[in-house]
Formats: C-alpha cells, sequence, structure tokens
C-alpha cells in the first residue's frame, strides 16, 4: 500500500546491474527465443532472497548491521532457459553476498541452492520457452562490481510487476 511503509508486501533482497552491465544484456541476441515476453530493463535484478509477503520495518531491522561483503559479479556471455519459463543470463560471483544476505533473513537455513541469475524473459501464457544461443556472435563475459544490495518491494497488477527500492544496505 503506497504511502505505508508498514504495510505488508512482497520483498526480495537484490543487487541491481551497473549501467555497463544493463548495455551487455542489451547486446545480447535476442532473436531466435520463442514463447518469451521480455521483462522491463527497469525491472532488471539479481535475486540474493525471495522474503514474500513480511512487514518492511521487520526486515530492514534484520538486514541493518549485516556483515555483507563486497562482490564482483559476472555476467554470462548468454541467455538460457531456466525452469522452462525463464530466460536469463547466468551470473557468478554473489554466492557469500547471498548466503549472509539469507542468514539476516531467515531464521532457518534455506535448503535452496543459491542460483544467480538476471530474468530477461518469462513465457507467454505458460509456454515453454525455446531457441538457442547463436554462435555467430561471442560476447565476453562482464564482472560489475557490487557495493549495496537492496530491500525491494514488489507491487503487482494486470500491467505486470513494478519493483521500487525501499532501502539499501552498503557492502563491506
Amino acid at each position: 500500500m503506497p504511502g505505508n511503509d508498514d504495510a505488508v508486501t512482497r520483498l526480495f533482497v537484490a543487487v541491481w546491474p551497473s549501467e555497463q552491465a544493463r548495455q551487455h544484456v542489451r547486446s545480447l541476441p535476442r532473436d531466435g527465443w520463442v514463447n518469451v515476453r521480455w521483462t522491463s530493463e527497469d525491472n532488471w535484478h539479481i535475486t540474493l532472497a525471495f522474503i514474500g509477503e513480511a512487514e518492511i520495518h521487520e526486515i530492514v531491522g534484520r538486514l541493518q548491521d549485516g556483515d555483507y561483503p563486497g562482490s564482483t559479479a559476472e555476467l554470462a556471455s548468454r541467455m538460457r532457459v531456466m525452469g522452462g519459463s525463464s530466460l536469463v543470463v547466468p551470473v557468478t560471483g554473489l554466492d557469500a553476498m547471498a548466503d549472509a544476505v539469507r542468514a539476516r533473513v531467515f531464521d532457518e537455513p534455506l535448503r535452496q541452492r543459491f542460483l544467480g541469475h538476471l530474468t530477461v524473459g518469462r513465457s507467454i501464457d505458460r509456454r515453454p520457452i525455446s531457441g538457442r544461443f547463436r554462435t555467430g556472435q561471442v560476447l565476453a563475459p562482464l564482472a560489475f562490481d557490487v557495493e549495496e544490495v537492496a530491500l525491494v518491494r514488489s507491487t503487482l497488477s494486470p500491467a505486470g510487476a513494478r519493483y521500487d527500492t525501499v532501502s539499501t544496505f552498503a557492502c563491506r
């Protein structure tokens, strides 16, 4: 609910890509993919921890004064299908950061392993995404430094999701 920071809402902790990282993702070939609805560039992020419905002030309190390691994220040079319904750019280098965030947010260790990725597309009408990397264009992976993590609010509507940064937390 806009304007009420204590409202229960869907939250996640993420890394926003640098401008250089956004340019890298923009340069990846999009032709050849089928059944893809491309996500808005404003929503591009790397989720470290999905929290779900929670009170903002409680999660901010858990994340404050955390010891988050500064990291270098590396974006892959190609997109791949994940779970049949998401088209992603794989991201490496954020495992320790994700572990530190998850330790602060959750009371129990997560059994799900962190799989870094930036989602660029979702399936249309639940049809499987298909396509493949074209071998004609090969880009080098791109690395960028991560100096903060963001607590993000997800607002769902018929027009799609909108993500707003609630608070940021510096890395060491």
